[in-house]
């Protein structure tokens, strides 16, 4: 088994998503497909797969609290450890971009 991290981007309605996820699996297909279930085809299918974990990673470092990425780089340096088994991360934020959008970027009175 190993370690798979991804990083998503997404855009579509007007909401910008951001997500990481995480997991043990036999192969980057099975992973893809693990994150296709919880992201959908369409994000996940746009995702940066990497196998390992790299807690400087824009998304991971924004997103992961430090506590997470420890876990996760301990299970990259081991991934034999208990923390390995059934390991399985998923955070994502969503920002709706419609109070952006028709909100006035300043005002003159």
């Amino acid at each position: 088994m190993t370690l798979y991290v991804a990083s998503m981007v997404d855009e579509r309605d007007l909401t910008i998503i951001h997500a990481f996820a995480a997991s043990m699996a036999t192969s980057e297909t099975e992973f893809r497909r693990r994150l296709a279930g919880r992201a959908g085809w369409k994000t996940a299918s746009t995702a940066t797969v990497t196998s390992g974990f790299d807690p400087s990673e824009p998304i991971a470092a924004y997103l992961l609290p430090d506590s997470i990425a420890e876990i996760l780089a301990d299970v990259r340096d081991d991934p034999r450890s208990i923390l390995a088994d059934g390991l399985d991360v998923f955070i994502e934020h969503r920002f709706a971009m419609e109070r952006f959008v028709s909100a006035p970027l300043c005002r003159y009175d």
